[in-house]
């Protein structure tokens, strides 16, 4: 019952950290389409969706999906794409239908990564193994995840450089577009369906030999730091461009669109 229990909240809260992520990033991107135009999604969209669409790119191919057109970046005002992977798969490979769910979050993994290597920049090595330290003293999960996030601003502003305007740039740029969209979650259903079995009966079998589930925890971590992560990163633009556009409406308006 313990690992019944820790998967189904693992899988929830996953869940629900993945529906924050997109309804967040959906609300952020209408916000500033409403106030720069179509080019104000563009000012993000060069870095932000090439790292999306890669990642959707790369897991299609390491799960054997057949690839069928690409674009990394390709802006459509018509059709409101910004870019682009379509792949087909067969529904008698498991694998191919286990990675449905993969390809459909892959781009919080790609996202992740590059912001990784974003906060490597920032700050070095040693920081964020203080950052570590202080964030495993903490109790709880919700207190480990803020006290990480609280310890990583203040690391990135005590080695605070000239680049750190550019390097706040970047991030805007990447967490405005690293939540899966409506039609990748939908076309990840199918495998995620089969992934909770998959993993209900690795539960299963970890209970049979003695074994409680804990990996779960990490996961909703991540995923929450994440969360963090682009709320603070859009959460700038979006106060920027409130700024931004006011200033102008003051001194003669805005012709981005």
């Amino acid at each position: 019952m313990e690992n019944v229990v820790h998967l189904g909240a693992t899988w929830a809260g996953g869940i629900l950290l993945i529906l924050l992520l997109h309804l967040q990033e959906r609300v952020t991107s209408r916000h500033i389409a409403h106030h720069l135009g179509w080019k104000g999604v563009l000012i993000t969209g060069w870095l932000g969706v090439p790292v999306h669409e890669l990642s959707h790119l790369v897991f299609a191919a390491l799960f054997g999906h057949r690839i069928i057109a690409w674009r990394l970046f390709d802006p459509d005002p018509a059709s409101g794409t910004l870019g682009y992977v379509r792949h087909a798969y067969s529904r008698r490979s498991p694998w191919q239908l286990v990675g449905g769910f993969p390809i459909a979050v892959a781009p919080l993994v790609g996202g992740a990564l590059v912001l990784g290597g974003l906060c490597c920049w920032m700050a070095p090595a040693v920081a964020w193994s203080q950052v570590a330290r202080e964030a495993s003293s903490a109790t709880g999960l919700a207190g480990q995840v803020l006290g990480a996030a609280a310890a990583s601003l203040g690391a990135v502003w005590r080695h605070r450089s000239p680049w750190l305007p550019l390097q706040i740039y970047l991030g805007v740029c990447v967490s405005s577009h690293m939540a899966p969209s409506q039609a990748d979650l939908k076309g990840g259903l199918p495998g995620a369906v089969l992934a909770a079995l998959i993993t209900a009966a690795g539960a299963a079998a970890a209970a049979y030999s003695g074994h409680a589930l804990t990996a779960g925890t990490l996961v909703l971590a991540l995923l929450l730091l994440l969360l963090l992560a682009a709320s603070v990163f859009q959460g700038t633009y979006a106060a920027a461009v409130n700024l931004t556009t006011r200033l102008t409406r003051r001194h003669g308006g805005l012709a981005i669109r």
